[in-house]
């Protein structure tokens, strides 16, 4: 017995390596395809299908997946290897197409907490509609996310179908729900914290104990964790079961990000004629946008030169233990053009996820002109990131206006894209656009363009006007979660002059005490080794 089992082994090894022998090389056999249908499929694709393979069953295989793909559900197809008389071997494929399938009926098992229109319009079942023409699986994603946004996490579905008709292609589906248990939250807790206070880092949060769940605010909390400044990094697990079924925890894992920064530069100018003074010039900086480990943030900014500037804001969050928050900014510039000093006081909160609403009023001296006005301000960010974006949208519209000796009104808005291309590449573009008129506009409240947030390669402030127009593309090269390296190309018109432009290279880089960017930006007129280094600390108040 175990001779003849032997034998037999040997006898399939040598006809598998007979056969491999006859048909390794498909390249001199003749193939010969009949079709019986439409030709939804052509003679050529069946040919390049079944081209790699030797083996008529997987042919057969090859030709069933182009028709399924096509939605030939019922598409039948046969293969066969003849050798004829003088040797040519012959690839027979003969295939059936069969009706397209199309969904004659849904039936739901197990739905309650939505409606089957609700389900169906979830789902992206209609019938009458192609079945090839749904992705399942991501129709099925939808679904429980779906669940998950109304207190459902547990959610699962499955399909199948239960009737199908050859003749017509008519299929009638059947869809299963397990909606699983309401799930409410049992605890929100932080590790990782360490400066910030907890309490601080709850209240940014729109979820609280007790809340159902709801995985919107779930995703829109790791977003807040990850753009209030606070936290270098968030870990993506933020949920995990409780200690019974309906219970889930909350636990953000974090890592604090270095929130207070002090820079400083100065220098001694003395000066060039009798008539002059001499000078202090420089620059000096002190932040903390987590100012004690509560949420508030202040800023102190002088700097001195051919321009000088001096900038106070704070930022006092919560106010009244609600989401609002009040900001008092002051800011005080001497340029060439004339000299502003400003005070405003506003108020923001969040209408909705990602979007950031704030109004306030503004005490104006500009040139000899003093002013009292409103000034108001909307901003919808979608990206992933507000420090170092992958993708994503982020769209910011600003207005303002001022009445008494000073009286003009002002309106900027400004649209930003980030598309991934690969895992560490992205792409990203930005369009802006600015105008102020008004019967008496100081010269100091007038746009200016050039350098490193308007139009590198140029002069800070080289360019004066009443419309400003912008934009922006860079190709970035992602080496860390904060950091990256990127060239760009930037355009600029002021009114109606001729179009300015910018290029050149940029890194932000990131260290113990913050960010810095640093950028070396050339114009076209001048040459590639005499552009202009555009330096700067640390991230927007």
């Amino acid at each position: 017995m175990r001779s003849a089992l032997r034998a037999a082994a040997v006898c399939s090894w040598l006809a598998r390596i007979c056969f491999a022998a006859a048909f390794a090389d498909p390249s001199d056999m003749v193939v010969e395809i009949q079709i019986d249908g439409e030709g939804v499929v052509s003679v050529d694709e069946i040919r390049r299908a079944v081209a790699a393979h030797t083996d008529p069953q997987e042919a057969a295989r090859a030709v069933l997946e182009r028709y399924r793909a096509a939605g030939r559900l019922f598409a039948e197809a046969e293969a066969a290897v003849e050798r004829l008389p003088d040797g040519t071997r012959v690839l027979r494929v003969r295939a059936r197409e069969g009706p397209q399938a199309r969904l004659r009926s849904v039936e739901w098992v197990g739905l309650s907490v939505l409606t089957e229109e609700e389900a169906a319009q979830t789902l992206g079942v209609r019938t009458g509609a192609p079945l090839h023409a749904i992705d399942w699986r991501s129709a099925l994603d939808k679904l429980a996310r779906r669940y998950a946004e109304n207190g459902r996490p547990y959610a699962a579905a499955l399909t199948e179908i239960v009737r199908a008709d050859p003749q017509t292609g008519e299929a009638h589906l059947r869809v299963k729900i397990d909606e699983g248990v309401e799930a409410r939250l049992e605890s929100v807790q932080f590790e990782g914290l360490k400066k910030t206070r907890l309490q601080t880092a709850l209240r940014l949060l729109p979820v609280r104990a007790g809340d159902l769940y709801d995985q919107r605010k779930i995703d829109n909390a790791r977003h807040i964790l990850l753009n209030c400044g606070h936290f270098a990094s968030v870990h993506p697990a933020l949920i995990a079961r409780g200690g019974r079924d309906g219970l889930i925890r909350f636990r953000a894992r974090v890592e604090e990000a270095p929130t207070f920064r002090a820079v400083g530069l100065l220098g001694y100018a003395p000066p060039l004629s009798d008539e002059d003074a001499p000078q202090l010039i420089g620059a000096v900086e002190a932040s903390d946008v987590n100012l004690f480990g509560t949420g508030r943030q202040a800023r102190f900014r002088w700097e001195s030169g051919a321009d000088r500037s001096t900038q106070a804001a704070y930022r006092e969050p919560f106010l009244f233990n609600s989401g609002v928050d009040l900001e008092a900014r002051w800011d005080a510039e001497r340029v060439q053009s004339g000299y502003r000093e400003a005070g405003s006081l506003r108020v923001g909160w969040m209408p909705a996820p990602r979007l950031r609403a704030s109004a306030g009023g503004q005490r104006l001296r500009a040139d000899g002109l003093t002013g009292n006005g409103l000034l108001a301000e909307a901003e919808w960010d979608a990206r992933d990131s507000r420090i170092n974006p992958t993708e994503g949208w982020h769209v910011a519209v600003a207005v303002d206006g001022v009445v008494g000796g000073a009286r003009f009104q002002r309106v900027q808005a400004s649209v930003r894209r980030i598309q991934r291309i690969a895992r560490r590449h992205a792409a990203a573009f930005k369009a802006q656009i600015g105008a102020v008129g008004g019967s008496a506009v100081p010269p100091a409240e007038r746009f200016r363009m050039g350098g490193a947030d308007t139009l590198r390669g140029h002069r800070e402030r080289a360019f004066e006007g009443a419309v400003r127009r912008l934009g922006s593309v860079e190709y970035r090269l992602l080496t860390g979660a904060r950091s990256r390296l990127f060239l760009f190309l930037d355009i600029g018109q002021m009114d109606r002059n001729p179009t300015q432009y910018g290029y050149g290279v940029g890194a932000n880089l990131e260290s113990k005490t913050g960010l810095a960017q640093i950028q070396y930006g050339v114009s076209p007129d001048a040459p590639l080794l005499e552009g202009i280094i555009h330096l700067r600390l640390g991230a927007g108040f």
